[in-house]
């Protein structure tokens, strides 16, 4: 079976190296990676250097941000003429013909952002499988352009989930063909060697990683900290890695209140490094899809503390493998990070050990058998 993976971005992000990791399973000649034409090549630049076949493409997102002001409505309304009179007829008539002509057997769309390869797979009559790994508005502020057309295009797609309860939020509203959910896999360094001792009273530093806006709760965590801070005195210092619309605000934030035990750090590539500094763990995001910030915290020793929603409550076990709080609730995370802080070394060490074995063994293994099985049926 020849597989066509239609791409969201060209940047190797989340989303795009959770398939990487998948995809680089399978044997190079059955697979043929669309990615989008834009400046930045650093997806393409990968493929080469691993001797993988893509193809550049202009095509655009099927989805927009939500039509919050004037600007991006019009923004949205360029997208949506772009849409209909180039990218829904010209261009998926040239790459459904380029994938004919290669061969392809069944189409697979990394994220559902994206229409562009249901539509080449509705052209050439062959299998479309949506890889779904967002909510889109709860955790992107972002809307389907044509959710109509979509519908449509689910009737004959099958849709693979990243977790349970994303799963549960889309069919309440979309008819898939037929459904799964297939969690993430995650590479694991097993060169990983942990430089700081869990020594607390020295010195604890929590991490948060990843987009930096409200949905992600970076603001809760550095009110937590703070509370950390001020109320119990425990000396905690907080790093925030990740870039985002949120940045300047909160910076502005812990400027005025002069919290100079808190970090931003900025973007960061690999985080390996950064985690085997730190003690504790914050995923305080509203609605996580899967987790992969969570599952690679357990892989790198860092102990697990996250918000009692999203895909948060399928990956952690309440005070096996870390601890859940309330969103929102800045005094009950707080609260949550100075017990573990409290622990009993020995019992510390334990539960970290214990959540990196767990996500070792689940989330560590080949998922590329699983998803092909379920695209070919």
């Amino acid at each position: 079976m020849k597989l066509l993976i239609v791409c969201h971005a060209n940047k190797c992000r989340s989303a795009t190296q959770s398939m990487l990791d998948w995809s680089f399973e399978l044997d190079p000649q059955d697979v043929i990676y669309l990615v989008p034409k834009k400046k930045n090549d650093e997806l393409c630049e990968y493929l080469r250097k691993n001797n993988r076949q893509f193809k550049r493409a202009k095509f655009i997102w099927s989805t927009g941000d939500k039509p919050t002001n004037f600007r991006v409505r019009i923004k949205n309304l360029i997208k949506k003429i772009y849409l209909f009179f180039i990218q829904n007829t010209f261009l998926v008539s040239k790459y459904a013909k380029f994938s004919k002509k290669n061969q392809i057997d069944c189409v697979l769309s990394n994220t559902f952002s994206i229409d562009f390869g249901a539509r080449i797979a509705n052209k050439l009559h062959i299998n479309h499988t949506w890889h779904i790994r967002e909510f889109l508005e709860e955790d992107h502020n972002m809307i389907i352009f044509n959710l109509k057309q979509t519908q449509k295009f689910a009737k004959t797609s099958k849709a693979i989930f990243i977790s349970e309860c994303l799963k549960e939020y889309w069919i309440k509203k979309i008819e898939f063909r037929d459904t799964c959910v297939i969690y993430n896999k995650l590479k694991y360094d097993e060169t990983f060697l942990k430089e700081k001792d869990l020594n607390l009273n020295n010195e604890f530093n929590v991490l948060i990683a990843g987009q930096v806006k409200d949905s992600k709760g970076q603001m809760q965590a550095i009110k937590a900290v703070e509370c950390l801070n001020d109320k119990y005195h425990i000396n905690a210092r907080l790093f925030i890695c990740g870039g985002g619309p949120g940045e300047k605000k909160y910076k502005e934030y812990v400027s005025s209140k002069k919290l100079d035990y808190i970090t931003f750090l900025g973007f960061q590539k690999e985080l390996t490094k950064i985690r085997q500094k730190m003690d504790v763990a914050l995923v305080c995001s509203l609605s996580e899809a899967f987790g992969r910030v969570t599952v690679e915290s357990m892989y790198y020793e860092n102990f697990v503390i996250a918000s009692d929603c999203g895909a948060n409550i399928e990956l952690i076990s309440n005070g096996v493998n870390g601890f859940l709080y309330k969103y929102n609730d800045i005094d009950d995370l707080a609260s949550k990070i100075k017990l573990f802080y409290e622990m009993p070394l020995e019992q510390k060490k334990q539960l970290i050990l214990d959540a990196k074995k767990s996500a070792i063994e689940k989330y560590s293994k080949d998922i590329s058998i699983k998803i092909i099985n379920f695209i070919a049926k």
